[in-house]
Parts: C-alpha cells; structure tokens; sequence
C-alpha cells in the first residue's frame, strides 16, 4: 500500500544521528531544471531550508519556452547556489551536475518533490553506518487522490515494501536486489531518485545513461547492481508528485540488453548461473509478447495462439524469480545480512 502523506517524518532508529542544530557539509544538491517554472516556487521553499546546511546546491538548468531558467538563476543568487546551463537532455544534465559535485554525498532534487532535513541527515547517517553506495525509502505521494495512487502502485519500492522492509536500515542482499529488479521489468527499485541520497564515487564512476528516454536510472540500477551497497529505510522522508496524469509507458526495447547485461554480470561475479538463466528466458518471453503487442493499434493480439504460450511462459519464470527471492530472503540473516 501507498504511504499516506505525513506531517514530518517518521521516528529516527535508535543510533541514527539526527542532530536538528548541525550541518551536512558532507552533501551537495544537484537540482535539474527545466519547463517547470509552475512548480519551482514551492521548491525553493525547501531549497532556501536547505542550502545553509549543505556544502552547495548545483542548479543544472536546460532553458525552454517558459521562464524556469530566469527563476532558477534568481534562486541560485539567492541561495548562493552554483548556476549552469546545459543542452537539452534529462540524464545527461543530471551527469553535468554530479561532475560539479566535490562531497562525499550527493541528493538529486528534482523539482517539485521534497524531503525533509531530518530525512537527508538519518539517509547520510545510514550510508556512514553500512558504508553503502546509496540509502533509498519510499516517497509520500502527491496529490494524496487515486490517479496518483494508481500511476504509482506498480513502483517496486510500494509493491514489494514488506519484502525490503526486512532489511530496514541494513544492506539489502544483492541477490534479492537482482531478483526484484528482474521482476519489476522497466521500473527502478530505488522508485523514486529524489528520495535516494547517493555516494558520490559511484556516480562519478558509472554515470547515468543518456540513451534510455525517461528510464536512465532504471538502465542504471540494472548495470551496476551486482556490485551496489545499496541500504533500505522504511521512514517516509520525501514527497514525490505525480504531474502528468495522461502520458501512456513507452515500451523500451533498449532496456532488454540491460537485462541480459545483468545476467552476465550476475554469474561473473559468482552469485551463480540459475537466475541469470531464469532472466535470459524471462527477457526473450518479454520480447515476443512485446512483439505480439506492436505495431499498435493491434487491440486482439491476446487472440494469437503464440500470444497465450508466451504469457504463461513469462508469468511460469516470473514465479521461478518470485519462489527464489523468498527463499533469499528467509536465508539471508536477520535484517540484512552484510555481503
């Protein structure tokens, strides 16, 4: 279920330092703007809360047809924020902002959702505890109504919460880490990057991809997993809005080489050979069912024979993954164990 939005955070876990009076001078900002001057007021607010605490916000700014890149020099005077402009392109802009970056930690602030100043602190703490790569928890989702609710029930970080909550502030296993992703298909365990506060090294060594449309951090988690420290927090810190109700997921095929990209990853590096065999056949099942469904409109492609054989392949390896990520996590040690 969905988290309902809360007036702050939730209670801080017992040895988290979330002292309110001290600074994050090990976190920078990176705050990507573009076509999004309706919604940028409201995220200086937090911005503004922000920037005396942190080391410094790094404006990343694509100039378009309203006036978000006036707005955002403005603010970045105000806050004394770093300003660049950068060409169009969503991932890559995001990768020109991290290269500025010179702390150890880094948070993605993508305009219009926010996150709270305990969050960030209990997130930093927890990368320190288990020395991880990145700290990722579930957003509160805006506007609190059923489209939101709908647009985003299918997140991993929502649909398998109970699984990942027995890891609560402990490094998630990478073989459960794996076969959650294999069983999310196109989207990002980590949900949302705005409530992921990342290492900066991990960034700088593996930047995001560029050519994936909107899932460059989705391709991202699937070509480095196998050697993330990634920890799970189940406190809700940040608010994620939903803004565009009517787009349609694009199918994206780019994405399938991810996945056998995994595999051989996953088997390099010694986790065994029985799920990334599982994932090679799980992606081909995908492919001719994505096949069936295009060139669209084709509305009876069910109708095909192939079309049932496919999906009851598809849907007998996805229980293969799922009987397998339980057995994962019932073995793995009490709340996480270190890898």
């Amino acid at each position: 279920m969905i988290p309902a939005p809360l007036a702050g955070s939730s209670a801080p876990k017992p040895g988290i330092h979330l002292d309110l009076l001290g600074q994050l001078t090990d976190v920078s900002v990176v705050v990507p703007v573009f076509q999004c001057a309706d919604r940028l007021p409201g995220h200086l607010r937090m911005l503004q809360e922000l920037a005396p605490l942190v080391r410094r916000v790094i404006w990343v700014v694509t100039q378009g047809s309203d006036n978000s890149h006036q707005l955002a020099r403005k603010a970045a005077l105000e806050t004394g924020g770093q300003y660049l402009e950068v060409p169009p392109g969503l991932y890559s802009a995001w990768n020109e902002g991290i290269r500025r970056v010179e702390t150890p930690y880094l948070y993605i602030s993508t305009v219009g959702e926010n996150i709270s100043l305990a969050g960030l602190r209990a997130m930093r703490d927890l990368l320190n505890t288990r020395q991880a790569d990145l700290c990722f928890s579930p957003p509160v989702i805006l506007p609190a109504n059923r489209q939101a609710v709908q647009r985003t029930r299918h997140w991993p970080v929502f649909h398998y919460r109970r699984i990942l909550a027995r890891f609560d502030g402990q490094l998630v296993p990478i073989p459960v880490l794996a076969r959650l992703q294999l069983l999310s298909g196109m989207s990002c365990v980590l949900g949302s990057c705005a409530s992921t506060l990342f290492r900066k090294r991990v960034l700088a060594d593996s930047p995001f991809p560029a050519d994936f449309h909107h899932y460059g951090d989705t391709a991202w988690f699937y070509k480095n997993l196998t050697h993330l420290r990634a920890v799970f927090t189940p406190d809700l810190f940040s608010t994620f809005h939903v803004h565009d109700f009517s787009s349609r997921p694009v199918i994206q095929r780019d994405l399938h080489r991810c996945v056998f990209f995994l595999a051989d990853e996953y088997e390099r590096a010694g986790f065994g050979s029985r799920l990334p065999r599982q994932a090679r056949d799980l992606q081909k099942a995908r492919e001719h069912l994505d096949h069936l469904r295009e060139p669209h409109p084709f509305r009876f492609w069910w109708m095909v024979p192939s079309a049932w054989f496919w999906r009851l392949r598809r849907d007998w390896l996805r229980l293969k993954i799922w009987i397998g990520l339980l057995i994962d996590v019932f073995t793995s040690r009490a709340r996480g164990a270190d890898r």
